[in-house]
């Protein structure tokens, strides 16, 4: 990380000298006094940190995975057969598996309706259950039609099969992991939003800066304070083209 800021350090100063760079912070402070008299002097400023596209996408990774391995790990009884497993790995959900859970709501739910998956799609917009049913089964469909090209740690299986052992669960007396089932379809969007991240940038260059960081120390005379002298500092984090994305600096 060093080796990195002293490179940096040289290339911002041909890019920027440090007079814009105070010039630029004056101003992004005086817009967060909301036109209040700040009285506002720059101490000095130092780059402390960088942050590359490397380093985000390795940071999304491990957010994930530290979403990813508590999901597949977890254990419970599933109905209707109480079986022991971790129960949305894809070692548990063969294609025999997930055909019966797709089959549920007409051998234990809907019986009175015959195939009720033809019935749901025939009846979409009935109900919210009857729209989240059908479009879950379109899921499940997709998932078993192809089975071997998804993972269980996509956020699309997570998501699809926490739904089905949510609805079949709500058959048994004792909901207890009802809660975990919601926390998994949740999670499962903020997995997708990772995956996301990490594919915008697939395509660029490892050492490609994300944003640069900065420590800026000043002094205000603070209104909230009646004029008081303060002496502050704070984190000003900038872009690769030097302009502020944002501040970890206030008044208090």
């Amino acid at each position: 990380m060093k080796t990195k800021l002293i490179f940096l350090i040289a290339t911002l100063t041909l890019v920027s000298c440090q007079s814009d760079i105070e010039e630029k912070i004056e101003t992004h402070l005086k817009s967060k006094a909301m036109g209040l008299e700040i009285n506002y002097k720059s101490q000095s400023f130092q780059w402390v940190d960088t942050l590359t596209v490397s380093e985000l996408n390795d940071s999304f990774k491990r957010k994930t995975n530290g979403i990813i391995e508590p999901i597949l790990g977890f254990e419970y009884y599933i109905y209707p057969h109480h079986d022991h497993c971790q129960i949305l790995t894809k070692s548990y959900n063969s294609i025999s598996k997930l055909k019966q859970l797709r089959n549920f709501e007409n051998e234990h739910g809907h019986k009175e309706n015959g195939d009720y998956i033809a019935f749901a799609k025939k009846n979409y917009g009935l109900s919210s259950f009857i729209n989240s049913y059908a479009d879950n089964i379109d899921g499940l469909d997709s998932i078993i039609s192809n089975y071997d090209n998804f993972k269980e740690s996509d956020p699309f299986w997570i998501k699809t099969l926490a739904w089905f052992y949510k609805r079949t669960e709500s058959y048994e007396k004792n909901h207890v992991t009802a809660d975990f089932w919601d926390l998994a379809i949740q999670y499962s969007d903020t997995i997708k939003a990772y995956n996301d991240s990490i594919s915008k940038y697939s395509n660029i260059d490892g050492s490609t800066p994300i944003y640069f960081k900065g420590i800026n120390k000043y002094t205000i005379e603070n209104p909230l304070l009646k004029g008081a002298k303060q002496e502050l500092k704070g984190f000003i984090y900038f872009n690769p083209e030097l302009e502020i994305i944002r501040s970890e600096i206030n008044f208090n």
